[in-house]
């Protein structure tokens, strides 16, 4: 779901959390990258029987965020929150989660 959210608006939703008070978080997101790309282009053209589902799902992928972005967004939007958000693909691991736990 983050890769929906403009890197300039993660700050602002991950500071949502710190203002509910939520214990813990975890977001799953794709890891950007060539294998994330070529994966969803393959799905999408093998699953979506409209042509813009086919090229809007393949986009979306694009717009993932690199960890570094979304742990930046963690500390600065929820400061009182521990991070996690591990970078690099492999065929075994194309999402993976970002979490937070209240320090």
């Amino acid at each position: 779901m983050l890769h929906h959210i403009p890197a300039t608006d993660l700050l602002g939703f991950f500071a949502a959390h710190h203002e509910v008070g939520v214990a813990a978080f975890v977001h799953y997101d794709p890891e950007p990258g060539w294998l994330t790309n070529a994966g969803s282009w393959l799905f999408h053209r093998a699953r979506m029987r409209e042509a813009v589902s086919r090229h809007d799902g393949n986009l979306s992928m694009r717009r993932a965020h690199p960890a570094d972005v979304l742990l930046a967004a963690v500390g600065q939007g929820a400061p009182g929150y521990v991070a996690h958000c591990r970078s690099g693909q492999s065929v075994l691991r194309v999402l993976r989660p970002v979490t937070g736990t209240r320090a």
